[in-house]
């Protein structure tokens, strides 16, 4: 997690040490334990600012490398998600009912 949260920084020719990376992850995990926005956004934003500000990169390149990750994030888990939906043959509405009781007349 660390090398992720590292990599979407470096990705913006921010220069940081790897230990940017643990201490960007440290916040943000800390920071997801408090009440937050679904899917944390304005918070990430938030943390990876906060985080980064020690390693003096500027508030326009820590919002971006934060949307970069969550976007890679996400992009990831959904790919994977319909990636075994569809080689399960596995329909939307099947998974719709999972959980549900099955009431029958």
């Amino acid at each position: 997690m660390a090398t992720a949260h590292t990599l979407s920084i470096v990705a913006l020719n921010a220069q940081i040490p790897f230990s940017a990376g643990i201490i960007t992850m440290g916040v943000v995990i800390f920071g997801m334990l408090l009440p937050s926005t679904p899917g944390h956004i304005g918070f990430f934003q938030l943390a990876y600012m906060l985080a980064l500000k020690p390693y003096q990169i500027d508030t326009t390149t820590a919002i971006a490398a934060s949307i970069l990750y969550h976007v890679t994030l996400y992009f990831g888990v959904f790919m994977v998600s319909f990636y075994v939906i569809k080689n399960l043959k596995v329909s939307i509405k099947t998974l719709l009912n999972i959980g549900r009781p099955n009431v029958s007349k």
